[in-house]
């Protein structure tokens, strides 16, 4: 008959439990700009890119391809025990050709938040 010391079934158990619990914790993914409903309401045609800067910050896509477009993104994910959370929006603000450009397209794509806190983790 094989017997097992209980430290060496203490240790096995303690070594799946661990393992076990590590797959039902996930963090909280947080990626882009958020901007909000109340930066949109500031954002108006014929602003300059310096302008849209300092209201929005960097945007975090400048495509080499679309020299005159800007895109702010948003994603949060965060999954846990309660399920799984997510959100996302994005803004892209087109300039015009001329060098230094002013804003002449703002597209919003998704559901903006009121305010920076009302983000939902």
């Amino acid at each position: 008959m094989n017997k097992r010391s209980p430290l060496a079934v203490s240790a096995v158990l303690l070594l799946a439990a661990t393992l076990g619990s590590g797959c039902a914790h996930k963090i909280e993914i947080q990626q882009g700009n958020v901007v909000t409903q109340e930066q949109m309401a500031q954002l108006q045609a014929g602003m300059s890119r310096e302008a849209v800067k300092q209201l929005l910050g960097t945007p975090l896509l400048q495509d080499p391809f679309h020299p005159n477009r800007w895109d702010y993104l948003f994603r949060l994910e965060h999954g846990g025990e309660s399920g799984e959370t997510r959100q996302h929006y994005g803004v892209a603000i087109t300039f015009s050709d001329k060098r230094g450009g002013v804003v002449t397209h703002i597209e919003r794509n998704g559901t903006i938040p009121l305010r920076s806190e009302t983000v939902r983790r």
